[in-house]
């Protein structure tokens, strides 16, 4: 099979399940976020014990996932503590993989991105629950973070050989435009349904990095993270959290409802700085 048709295909099938996982009713939003955790952290463990940061990604992902559900699938979403405690996983998460990229290729402009990224995350009042059947979760965070976002992880995805290695050759590239898109897709380009979208999309994300790593259903791209293109796109993700951060700055100056830490920061300095 073709680099070209596998994008196609992979993107297509991951679209596909990441949108089922979302609309899928509460009850059976949990059933298949968990079986498809329970096959990952099967594949692990079978691997003479597992690997511990495979076992921690898993761990991570099933937690927010399942913090999801629980939004859906009860009322705790009405709670603040509950809100800020999935607020609080989501950032979290970016900052581990951020710490993880540190490790490994050191304080770049992608680095940069992720902690403004953390800064820019939505208040945990704007993450709402519809009160019809569907139960939509949806996150107040802008398009502009979303690109932004976007980037950031397909820089950190796209450097990996596997979850353990220090190799930096764009082995993931291919793995890292699929998710890419297949997230963007499942939301439709609607940054409030963004994150649930992501965290789907995390989850199927495990079956061809833990259960089937391999040719046909994950496809290697050795040779597609070069350095010029890797520092391009380390530019371009700290660009676009930088204007995502001018734009929120810009906001918080008109007087509108703080969204963000940024915007909160800047309302709060600009009340103290008021005669």
């Amino acid at each position: 099979m073709s680099i070209l048709i596998w994008l196609v295909v992979a993107t297509l099938a991951m679209t596909v399940a990441t949108v089922a996982l979302m609309r899928a009713p509460p009850r059976w939003m949990a059933v298949g976020v968990n079986l498809l955790l329970i096959a990952q952290l099967v594949a692990v463990l079978r691997t003479g014990g597992g690997s511990p940061i495979a076992l921690m990604k898993v761990f991570t992902v099933g937690v927010g996932a399942n913090l999801f559900v629980l939004a859906r699938a009860t009322a705790l979403a009405e709670r603040s503590w509950f809100r800020r405690l999935l607020v609080f996983t989501l950032a979290g998460n970016i900052a581990v993989l951020g710490a993880r990229e540190v490790v490994l290729d050191g304080m770049t402009m992608n680095a940069f991105a992720g902690i403004g990224l953390v800064l820019l995350l939505a208040l945990p009042r704007t993450l709402r629950v519809s009160d019809d059947k569907q139960r939509r979760v949806t996150y107040q965070v802008t398009i502009g973070w979303v690109l932004a976002y976007a980037v950031w992880d397909y820089n950190f995805l796209s450097m990996l050989k596997d979850l353990d290695g220090t190799a930096r050759v764009g082995s993931w590239g291919g793995l890292a435009l699929v998710q890419v898109v297949a997230t963007l897709l499942a939301c439709r380009f609607r940054a409030e349904d963004f994150m649930v979208a992501r965290v789907c999309s995390l989850v199927v994300l495990g079956i061809p990095i833990l259960v089937v790593p391999f040719e046909p259903w994950l496809m290697f791209t050795p040779g597609w993270r070069t350095p010029g293109l890797a520092q391009a796109l380390y530019a371009l993700a700290l660009a676009l959290v930088l204007g995502a951060a001018v734009a929120a700055v810009l906001r918080a100056r008109r007087g509108e409802a703080p969204q963000n830490g940024v915007e909160w920061a800047v309302a709060a300095l600009t009340r103290r700085g008021d005669p």
